[in-house]
């Protein structure tokens, strides 16, 4: 019967809300809108306007996408500066999101590396947020927990918990996930809508063996 399906997606809803000790009418679906997280869907990211070779030229970004294979984003880095332009959180964030846009994603985290450890202004919340993704996306779940117990802890706020929550669904790994989100309910953390859309998206491409709602039923 169709309604089956529902009575399984309440039920799994009320047990995600019990975990998370969340108002009813906490748990629904959003809105993919999100001011938290630093990761969007490729389908949200505007085609950017197409620019001169000139322009082009005297872009960060830009020169970062070009590289050649086994080329360090080094070598990008020095010759800007060795033509005395500044780097500035701004460039960072359009090459990030960039590379990101075009599946580079050794890349990005080659860029955040440099930026932390040569750190051509204060790295920002926003920086380590882009270094744990990466991390996460290229080493895994483990890494990138590890990344974020030794990020500064005025760093480690709703935005990274956020990030790191992401992460974990990505990989498939809800019951880490939900661990995360009940530590973020404790510490005042605000759970983006993102997480909570990415959560229903994960749950319900999970077999149903698997399912954190069974578990919950099977604990009480």
């Amino acid at each position: 019967m169709r309604t089956l399906p529902i009575v399984r997606n309440a039920r799994f809803y009320e047990a995600i809300r019990r975990t998370l000790s969340l108002p009813s009418q906490a748990f629904q679906i959003l809105p993919f809108f999100t001011n938290f997280c630093t990761q969007t869907s490729k389908n949200s990211c505007e085609d950017e306007s197409v620019k001169s070779s000139s322009e082009e030229n005297k872009s960060l970004s830009f020169r970062i996408e070009r590289l050649p294979r086994g080329k360090s984003v080094g070598s990008a880095f020095q010759k800007w500066m060795g033509e005395g332009l500044p780097i500035h959180g701004d460039e960072i964030f359009l090459a990030i999101n960039r590379l990101r846009k075009l599946d580079l994603n050794k890349r990005a985290l080659e860029v955040m590396e440099w930026v932390i450890r040569e750190r051509p202004y204060r790295p920002k919340e926003l920086d380590y947020s882009y270094l744990l993704e990466f991390t996460a996306k290229l080493h895994g779940i483990s890494q990138a927990e590890e990344l974020f117990s030794r990020i500064p802890p005025e760093f480690r706020n709703e935005l990274l918990y956020n990030n790191l929550v992401i992460a974990c669904l990505d990989k498939g790994e809800i019951r880490i996930s939900l661990a995360y989100m009940k530590k973020m309910r404790e510490l005042g953390h605000p759970i983006s809508n993102l997480v909570f859309n990415r959560l229903i998206t994960s749950f319900l491409s999970w077999p149903q063996e698997n399912n954190p709602k069974n578990s919950h039923a099977n604990e009480s």
